[in-house]
């Protein structure tokens, strides 16, 4: 049974979101929650993003949302 392509991409979202150098479990789902979805957290403004996170967090976070895949953070 083939997997859709919808949840390949929600599946790569949390790849992305949990394979953020330092962040810890709470926060990550603490962001998830406030911004309403994993894609909206990777994508929330950088001061919005760091009132949750806090800076550095926000920061990585954010460049991770940036990478084009997951494969850009496996080769990195």
């Amino acid at each position: 049974m083939p997997i859709a392509a919808d949840r390949l991409d929600e599946a790569e979202e949390w790849m992305r979101l949990l394979l953020v150098p330092n962040l810890p479990v709470p926060l990550a789902l603490r962001a998830v929650q406030t911004f309403g979805g994993v894609a909206e957290a990777l994508s929330a403004p950088l001061k919005e993003l760091a009132r949750e996170v806090g800076g550095r967090m926000a920061e990585a976070m954010r460049a991770v949302g940036e990478e084009d895949g997951v494969m850009g953070l496996v080769e990195r």
